[in-house]
């Protein structure tokens, strides 16, 4: 069975189209920043202890303490606390209001709500625990940035200039050319 040159494109484009990561496809919520969060994110929600204390822990992706692992709390784009965590892992800071917080570690961004104790939801947990997210790598990425791989450029132009040659020279040797 010979297939067209227009089966022929119409496959190689589903190709293309199947290798594209489909959470990049997915349509994102934008955020209050301007920035695009997955829909499906579940922001935390912690309880400030006494005198508006965030305390939690950091491990790393198998569970270990991070010890003198630099954790920053921003909220309203402003620094509002500042440590480092103990040999444990574990970490406290004070003085912080209700609100959504950004938590800043060395290698990642988490976004967690605080409540006062007065004012927190019961499903609100007392401690947040922080997984570092260094080593980790994930496939999902911008569309912009899969397209922009250099790798992937020079495929999809090889591709350009094989796949009709190869047709061409195909179709030359059935004709007797």
């Amino acid at each position: 069975m010979r297939l067209s040159v227009r089966h022929r494109f119409a496959a190689f484009f589903t190709a293309i189209a199947i290798a594209i990561p489909h959470p990049v496809l997915a349509v994102d919520t934008p955020a209050a920043n301007g920035t695009r969060l997955p829909a499906n994110i579940k922001i935390p929600d912690v309880t400030l202890g006494e005198k508006g204390a965030l305390t939690g822990q950091a491990v790393d992706a198998q569970g270990k303490p991070k010890v003198m692992y630099r954790i920053r709390v921003e909220q309203n784009g402003e620094t509002v606390g500042d440590t480092a965590t103990d040999t444990k892992g574990r970490f406290r800071l004070e003085k912080l209001r209700g609100g959504v917080c950004h938590v800043v570690t060395e290698d990642a961004t988490f976004v967690c709500r605080c409540w006062t104790e007065e004012t927190a939801p019961p499903a609100a947990r007392s401690q947040l625990l922080v997984i570092s997210q260094e080593g980790i790598e994930r496939g999902q990425r911008p569309i912009g940035e899969a397209i922009g791989n250099p790798l992937l450029i020079g495929t999809v132009i090889a591709a350009a200039v094989a796949i009709p040659i190869a047709i061409h020279n195909s179709s030359s040797k059935r004709n007797g050319s």
